[in-house]
């Protein structure tokens, strides 16, 4: 992903906006595999990622000679507070109100990317590797 979002997205959301990414630019399905290669993801960790990705509806699976995964969405309708909650790294943990600076800003940061979607990142150029 862009270096700026790295201060703040754990390596699960950003591997899954990857490949999110290259999913959305695909002409059809693609396995783990060809995702893991296109985007320099470590094969073990997308399998784990694309599964829950899967749960949240965000991606579903094909079988057999043309399987792979897909969108079910398109991409401007796959907000990255989706894509950040699919992989379990929201703020749900954080309290309302909380002390730490820190945990405010990661919050209001959430708040942002509820109206930022997978279509806007496209637009901005974070598909190309």
């Amino acid at each position: 992903m862009v270096g700026a979002g790295q201060f703040w997205l754990g390596a699960r959301a950003d591997y899954a906006l990857r490949a999110l990414a290259e999913l959305a630019e695909a002409p059809g399905p693609l396995t783990a595999e060809q995702i893991a290669d296109a985007r320099q993801i470590p094969k073990t960790f997308l399998t784990v990622i694309l599964s829950q990705l899967g749960r949240a509806g965000l991606v579903r699976s094909r079988r057999g000679r043309i399987g792979g995964y897909v969108l079910t969405r398109a991409p401007d309708e796959i907000a990255v507070a989706d894509v950040v909650l699919a992989v379990g790294e929201g703020p749900s943990d954080l309290p309302t109100t909380a002390e730490d600076p820190y945990q405010r800003l990661r919050g209001r940061l959430f708040g942002v990317i509820e109206s930022v979607t997978l279509g806007d990142l496209l637009a901005n150029n974070f598909g190309t590797t």
